[in-house]
């Protein structure tokens, strides 16, 4: 799906956020979206321990390389060509979440039944709402919560994507988060597990048109399973395998960096990908994906760990 109007839900939205990022960008304030996330009001990381288990606030921020996402603001220097863009979408499912122990152990996170953004299988991070030059969902979440045994941990792992077990089924059918519909890919058979798209801004399409005619640039990420058969699987799983060192959920952040994901697009030109053609493949890198196997690689640029 393109950068055109999108379908409706069927996600019984519970509550409605203040807005998509401030232009504000302290290292020790909390993320820019969320204020309807499950755990915002939150103060720390980590709560009580009960059972040896202890409470755990995972929580994301969303940037445009250096600077906090916002979907009334624009952002210079993005893409392979420094170009002026405007966000418009960035919503991404996480899967098989862990935290890594001292001994580098990964020790799985249990998710939290928290509706609407997630249940024990997934969860959903929406860091842009509809306010601005943005579309999707006026709702936002940026946190993750849940519970892991008491310990001392150093970094975390997750995945970018959807239980293979529930990727195929009609999403009228599940839980929230998975009954957003502009999030299934019914061509696919399956759920788009990220979605990042920007747009050049309005006066630098129109400076750098001339006299044909404003083309406004547009940079497209749609990742999700291909070569799927209805309850078959797919060829090509294409999920991330991300791990992130030195990460303290007590005091560190998980920033989304939208400028990075396009940094090798030309963001002047039409740059849609939708998992199925070559363009894909420096914005895949970028993701953390091969895009020859669909496979996991070690390299990503698109998480990064921070002080909150």
């Amino acid at each position: 799906m393109s950068l055109l109007s999108r379908p409706g839900i069927v996600l019984p939205l519970l509550l409605v956020a203040a807005g998509c990022g401030s232009g504000s960008d302290d290292a020790g304030g909390g993320a820019v979206a969320g204020k309807s996330g499950a755990g915002s009001g939150s103060g720390s990381g980590s709560g009580s321990s009960e059972g040896g288990l202890r409470a755990l606030t995972i929580r994301f921020r969303g940037k445009v390389l250096e600077r906090a996402l916002s979907c009334s603001e624009e952002f210079a220097g993005v893409g392979s060509e420094r170009t002026r863009v405007q966000p418009v979408d960035f919503r991404f499912y996480v899967q098989d979440v862990s935290l890594i122990d001292k001994d580098g152990k990964r020790v799985p996170v249990q998710l939290k039944e928290q509706a609407p953004w997630q249940t024990r299988d997934v969860a959903l991070i929406d860091l842009t709402d509809v306010s601005g030059s943005c579309v999707g969902t006026p709702e936002t979440n940026d946190v993750i919560v849940g519970s892991v045994p008491s310990g001392e941990y150093t970094g975390i792992a997750f995945s970018n994507g959807v239980p293979e077990q529930l990727n195929h089924e009609d999403p009228v059918q599940h839980p929230p988060p998975l009954q957003v519909t502009d999030l299934a890919w019914s061509w696919l058979t399956g759920f788009r597990f990220l979605v990042a798209e920007l747009q050049q801004s309005a006066p630098d399409a129109a400076a750098d048109s001339g006299d044909a005619g404003v083309t406004q640039g547009v940079g497209l990420l749609h990742i999700g399973s291909t070569a799927c058969k209805p309850n078959m699987g797919c060829a090509h799983a294409i999920r991330n395998a991300i791990q992130l060192d030195r990460f303290d959920p007590d005091a560190d952040a998980i920033v989304a960096d939208l400028g990075a994901l396009f940094a090798d697009a030309d963001l002047t030109q039409d740059a849609q990908c939708h998992s199925s053609t070559e363009l894909c493949a420096p914005l895949f890198a970028r993701a953390g994906i091969d895009w020859k196997s669909g496979d996991s690689q070690s390299s990503q640029s698109l998480f990064r760990v921070e002080p909150r």
